[in-house]
């Protein structure tokens, strides 16, 4: 009975990561992009 809750959450935290890694990612662009000068 408690195997498929774990797996569920497991899941849901990995989702988490990616969508946290990806906004960092986002944001990296973003400051990089600003640096290169390309945004005045």
């Amino acid at each position: 009975m408690e195997q498929p809750v774990k797996e569920k959450s497991k899941a849901i935290d990995i989702f988490l990561i990616v969508m946290v890694s990806f906004c960092v990612l986002i944001s990296l662009v973003v400051m990089f992009v600003k640096a290169s000068g390309l945004i005045d």
